[in-house]
């Protein structure tokens, strides 16, 4: 059920959960503490998993194209600097990738 909102949540907001090149080519890209939400869903669409899971529903929001990662991450409680490696893929993002090819 979670994954069918999340997909349904990318699909209205014109985000690719594919697993193309495209996407793979975009995990490269460094995600920022100053990165809107939308700018952090464009570059890497496996950050909403990762965000779902910390209880950031922020891209859902209608802010999600003005408020950075590190004002949501302040609203959450979250620390702003593990949750930016985390999605830059220094810790889960690359172990979640390999267990879901499996």
């Amino acid at each position: 059920m979670k994954k069918q909102k999340i997909k349904k949540l990318s699909e209205t907001n014109n985000f690719s959960l594919s697993k193309s090149s495209e996407t793979k080519k975009d995990l490269k890209i460094k995600i920022t503490k100053e990165m809107t939400f939308n700018e952090i869903i464009e570059k890497n669409p496996d950050a909403i998993m990762i965000l779902f899971e910390k209880g950031m529903h922020c891209i859902g929001c209608g802010m999600a194209g003005f408020e950075t990662l590190e004002q949501g991450a302040l609203v959450h409680g979250i620390d702003v600097d593990e949750l930016v490696k985390e999605l830059n893929g220094e810790n889960k993002l690359k172990e979640k990738k390999k267990i879901k090819r499996k």
